[in-house]
């Protein structure tokens, strides 16, 4: 992974169902930060009143985890693209995990109205 220069962007970490968390790497540095909150786990009530702030925040909705993702950028000189899909992928929860995840949190969301179900 020595080719990699810089790194950075958002991930969804599986213990921190709320948290939104970044993610940066220059040279030896590597840092993760606790950054902001999931859209999807603020009540509606709670969100903008502005129509397009609320329609360019459902832009990032995708499916029954909203807006969670991972949205990270790799620079570099000759990486191994393969190699980092590969140690990422090693990373993401499998089925059974999710599953796992699914019924941990299954409390934890905000109905329409925002209120916790």
């Amino acid at each position: 992974m020595q080719a990699i220069i810089r790194a950075k962007g958002f991930v969804w970490l599986s213990n921190t169902h709320t948290q939104i968390y970044y993610w940066a790497l220059a040279g030896k540095h590597f840092e993760l930060t606790q950054y902001a909150t999931w859209w999807q786990t603020i009540p509606r009530n709670e969100w903008p009143d502005n129509e397009k702030e609320v329609a360019d925040i459902q832009l990032d909705f995708d499916g029954e985890w909203g807006d969670r993702r991972q949205e990270l950028v790799f620079i570099g000189v000759a990486m191994d693209k393969k190699a980092i899909i590969s140690l990422l992928d090693a990373c993401i929860l499998t089925d059974v995990e999710m599953e796992h995840y699914r019924k941990h949190w299954a409390d934890d969301e905000p109905d329409d109205k925002g209120a916790q179900k």
